[in-house]
């Protein structure tokens, strides 16, 4: 299927079925060698089409290159869990892998050409106008979890599912951190990688903005065996203010040990997250625990997100086309 520009691939979104397979490229920046950077996103799968639309955004975590292309669009194992909701399926890859074919996660952080969260949120925003969709659920694993995070922090009354969450930048392996610094930023870092080395435009760890207060619901599924659980997924679980917008999942699976979690049962909080009658916790733990259980034949129609909410209304063209000046310019 031939790429879409963006107004095509917004506009299948506002379809009463979206064409599933639909995948756009929308430019970011130019490097000063003339490499172009792109933010890549797929539409997986559309709903059934009833009743109030949802927009799931999924968000992938650390890639081995030498088995996987790019770029990559994580969510297949949710697909069949998603596939009897009113959810429209979105994967976006991380833009900053462009750089390099041997980078294997980056985070979805700003490198030195392109403000990524920023094009994220507003990609996210245009998405959701189009489509109409009325709940918002991100969900990523792994390093796939800190876009998830930060977006969600960004759109009040969504719905944040992470999985195994690498929630803090430079407390992950030196290997990834210092690869990515190098390639997306030009930095040579000698010796210990700590939040001083880490550029101005990077939110290093999530868990100092959860510590402020957030405003939706946050689903973090934990192995308890995952060898990142005290630098990653407890601290943030610790440091998180609005404790009763959180449901702190941890699980102990004989077959999935370390830093893994059964694509499946993810999948069921992801559809919970998508078809509970509200955004509370409460409502999605027993949602999930009925659709794993197989009680559940045909999901409820959600409520809307809270009205209130900011509608995040970006203008994505001309922040792309300032952004692409801003670089040219630098060559």
């Amino acid at each position: 299927m031939a790429l879409l520009d963006l107004a095509d691939f917004l506009q299948n979104l506002a379809a009463p079925a979206p064409r599933a397979g639909a995948e756009c490229h929308v430019p970011l920046a130019v490097t000063p060698d003339g490499k172009p950077i792109s933010l890549p996103v797929k539409l997986l799968q559309h709903g059934r089409g009833t009743g109030a639309r949802v927009l799931v955004v999924l968000f992938h975590g650390s890639i081995n290159r030498e088995k996987r292309g790019f770029p990559f669009y994580e969510g297949a194992y949710a697909l069949p869990a998603l596939a009897a909701t009113d959810a429209l399926c979105l994967s976006i890859a991380d833009p900053s892998l462009w750089l390099s074919p041997d980078l294997t996660t980056a985070w979805y952080a700003s490198n030195r050409y392109a403000n990524v969260p920023d094009a994220i949120t507003e990609l996210i925003a245009a998405a959701m106008r189009a489509s109409g969709a009325q709940r918002l659920v991100l969900a990523g694993r792994s390093t796939g979890a800190h876009p998830a995070l930060l977006q969600a922090l960004r759109f009040d009354g969504c719905v944040c599912v992470v999985c195994n969450p690498i929630s803090h930048i430079s407390a992950y392996g030196p290997h990834a951190v210092k690869r990515f610094l190098s390639v997306g930023w030009g930095l040579e870092i000698e010796g210990k990688v700590d939040a001083k080395a880490m550029p101005a435009a990077i939110v290093d760890d999530c868990s100092d903005l959860y510590h402020k207060g957030h405003a939706h619901t946050l689903v973090l599924l934990q192995n308890t065996t995952d060898h990142h659980l005290k630098r990653q997924g407890l601290r943030l679980a610790i440091r998180v203010r609005e404790g009763a917008r959180m449901l702190l999942v941890t699980r102990f699976f004989p077959g999935s040990l370390g830093h893994s979690y059964p694509s499946v049962e993810q999948a069921t909080w992801i559809a919970a997250a998508a078809t509970a009658p509200g955004v509370d916790r409460v409502e999605i733990g027993e949602l999930q625990a009925q659709i794993a259980a197989g009680d559940v034949a045909a999901p409820p129609a959600p409520r809307p997100a809270d009205p209130a909410a900011p509608a995040h209304d970006l203008d994505l063209a001309a922040r792309i086309a300032a952004t692409v000046t801003s670089v040219t310019a630098r060559k």
